[in-house]
């Protein structure tokens, strides 16, 4: 992830490949790094591939990791759905997804699926909870340390501002100045 953050599609994707490829031998590893790869796989168009992986979790002994498993596979579900133009759908996966993962449970998971939950609601026009959502995960970001994201998150508050029927451009410039020196910072090519 930090390598598609700093703007190396082909090395992100690649590492995520592999670390996939490694965490097959153990299947708490093989959650983890789908999840953490997951979007640079939508990213690289890859939805196939991406659909075959949420098959295998699901696919994975029932009796592993039964505390967090279904989670994980509603907020993959739901990303590919977001990416597939399935807005509603998506919302239905990273609602029920969300309800059975309290903050600060898993925050890097759960910042993933606010953010995409963002984005879905924002497509649909649900603009007042996308704002809720986003500012939610912003929040979880900022409380954990998790900045690894925050740059892309606040890209994200800027789309559901300026989806906003009202609102003032300088603040809009503000979150995505913030965006920029954030992604300055981590040596972030874009």
């Amino acid at each position: 992830r930090a390598k598609w953050a700093v703007g190396m599609p082909s090395q992100a994707l690649r590492m995520a490949i592999k670390a996939i490829d490694d965490g097959r031998s153990h299947p708490d590893s093989l959650y983890m790094c789908v999840t953490l790869c997951f979007s640079i796989l939508l990213g690289n168009g890859l939805s196939d591939q991406a659909e075959a992986l949420i098959e295998e979790l699901e696919n994975v002994a029932i009796d592993y990791k039964v505390a967090v498993r279904r989670q994980v596979i509603d907020i993959l579900k739901g990303q590919l759905l977001l990416q597939q133009g399935h807005y509603q759908a998506a919302i239905s996966h990273l609602e029920d997804c969300l309800a059975m993962l309290p903050p600060p449970k898993m925050s890097v998971v759960r910042t993933d699926a606010l953010q995409s939950l963002a984005e879905a609601k924002r497509r649909t026009g649900d603009v007042v909870n996308a704002l809720l959502a986003i500012d939610e995960a912003i929040d979880l970001a900022r409380k954990t340390l998790g900045i690894f994201n925050l740059a892309d998150l606040l890209r994200t508050k800027a789309e559901v501002m300026m989806s906003l029927p009202h609102v003032e451009k300088d603040e809009v410039e503000n979150v995505l100045s913030e965006a920029a020196d954030l992604a300055r910072r981590q040596c972030a090519l874009g």
